[in-house]
């Protein structure tokens, strides 16, 4: 099966699939510690206002015999291509990962002591310390726990705030249309298996 089958293999589970009741489990959210070297750079323009969908993408893994799956949303600038956030989400086992997982990749700019908050429409803020950098940008990764995978779950909009060099504070809006549905869709691939031939 090619990649290209896969994803219309999404689509069609994410079209007839209904979303299940929320787990009642609020488990907090697991951060690690970080260390951080970044270079400044400059102040982010407006987000592109159609810059607001997930894409789920699946490849082969364990020798082409199952799915793994990830939900990827892109925060270009204002008419260009300039990409502001790379956000992605790994469902539980997907990638042989224990937790859920929100990785996000940033631009350098950002405060050298920068700490990334988290929030589902205004609610609580879950603090991610940023934990590397290289050529590319900013990272950070974050398990999450089924309360905040909840919040997403029911949400509107995942805030992502950060401070830059120049002592700027910006929040950009991840929006949460379609996520439950991308993300179920996700859960039943997982159970799939393929023969390594196909």
């Amino acid at each position: 099966m090619n990649h290209v089958a896969f994803r219309l293999l999404v689509l069609a589970c994410m079209a007839v699939m209904p979303s299940p009741s929320l787990a009642e489990d609020a488990a907090d959210p697991k951060v690690a510690p970080a260390q951080l070297s970044a270079a400044p750079g400059d102040e982010p323009a407006p987000v592109a206002p159609d810059a607001f969908v997930w894409d789920v993408d699946c490849r082969p893994v364990d020798a082409g015999k199952r799915l793994g799956c990830v939900l990827r949303q892109q925060l270009v600038v204002q008419g260009g291509s300039q990409v502001l956030l790379d956000a992605e989400i790994v469902p539980k086992g997907s990638l042989d990962n224990p937790d859920s997982v929100i990785k996000l990749h940033f631009p350098h700019g950002l405060a050298l002591n920068a700490v990334i908050g988290l929030r589902i429409d205004n609610g609580e803020v879950f603090k991610l310390p940023l934990q590397r950098s290289d050529e590319n940008g900013l990272y950070t990764t974050m398990a999450i726990g089924e309360k905040v995978l909840g919040l997403m779950q029911n949400g509107r909009a995942a805030q992502i705030s950060f401070v830059l060099t120049s002592g700027k504070l910006v929040t950009l809006d991840l929006s949460l249309f379609g996520f439950t549905a991308a993300y179920n869709a996700i859960l039943t691939l997982q159970a799939l298996r393929f023969d390594a031939k196909t």
